[in-house]
């Protein structure tokens, strides 16, 4: 059973997991495909003088939203990577300082 505390909350579920992995995917993506997007659009605007009505700066503007939003899905997947390891650690009976040299040990043999 998957269990993380967040914001002093028990989440046991694993689509807590699967959602923060699905918003972070579809908001990088997204925010990638509208950028490439909005940014053709302006290129076939100013070379052919065709005219979108600002839709090409609206999807620049809405890749900035996404990326932003996958970055917060980002993060979020690391507040409850951290959130496991003091729910480790504490069922453990371990320290902080205890906690700190095993991550850092774990992070040396990478």
């Amino acid at each position: 059973m998957y269990q993380a505390v967040m914001e002093n909350k028990i989440v046991k579920s694993k689509k807590a997991k699967n959602s923060f992995i699905i918003g972070a995917a579809l908001g990088i993506v997204g925010g990638f495909f509208l950028m490439v997007t909005g940014l053709i659009l302006s290129a076939i605007s100013y070379f052919y003088q065709i005219s979108f009505r600002g839709l090409d700066m609206v999807l620049i503007v809405a890749a900035f939203i996404f990326l932003a939003i996958g970055s917060h899905f980002l993060d979020l997947m690391d507040e409850e990577k951290k959130a496991k390891r003091i729910v480790f650690c504490r069922e453990h009976g371990l320290t902080d300082e205890e906690c700190q040299e095993i991550k850092s040990a774990g992070e040396q043999s990478k």
